[in-house]
């Protein structure tokens, strides 16, 4: 199964989770969580979207109810346990708190974690990566011109930021 830029940012995502629970980027947590569940369900809905098969079918699959499925399907949320059966279905795990793992094997071949890369893919990794926060930080600055905020201002918060990760990184 190939997986796209989004579903390649779990990891990322998962890192991410960190930084907001130390309130790094200001942001409550229960608020992040929620954003989270919501971000769970639209993946769950894509996936049964693309999946080709009927509601009918993959309710046998998984033994979950049609009404679930359709709910899910209408924008409506669904359960923990729920969530998890549809991700297990569609090759992800739901651990803990909302904590997100892809299975070991992605096509067949097992997957590394970042510390087994060679320094040539950490590297790549660490380079897309910055990619993905530079585009979170860029989207956070327009939103806040949209709402009527002080973009400057965010800007200077969001590189402020940047430059007490780097001068820890030094430490």
């Amino acid at each position: 199964m190939q997986f796209t830029g989004y579903e390649r940012s779990w990891l990322f995502l998962k890192a991410v989770k960190k930084v907001f629970e130390k309130s790094l980027f200001g942001v409550d947590v229960h608020q992040w969580k929620i954003t989270m569940v919501s971000m769970i369900i639209e993946e769950i809905r894509k996936r049964i979207k693309t999946s080709g098969k009927s509601l009918n079918q993959i309710g046998r699959e998984t033994g979950i109810d049609k009404a679930a499925l359709c709910r899910i399907m209408q924008g409506g949320s669904c359960k923990v346990e729920t969530a998890d059966i549809l991700l297990k279905h569609f090759g992800f795990e739901l651990k803990g708190d909302l904590k997100i793992r892809r299975h070991k094997y992605r096509n067949g071949q097992p997957t590394s974690t970042f510390e087994e890369l060679d320094f040539a893919k950490q590297a790549k990794s660490i380079s897309a990566t910055i990619s993905v926060l530079r585009k979170m930080i860029h989207s956070n600055i327009r939103r806040a011109n949209q709402e009527g905020r002080d973009s400057t201002e965010i800007r200077t918060k969001r590189l402020d930021q940047l430059q007490r990760m780097i001068d820890r990184m030094r430490d």
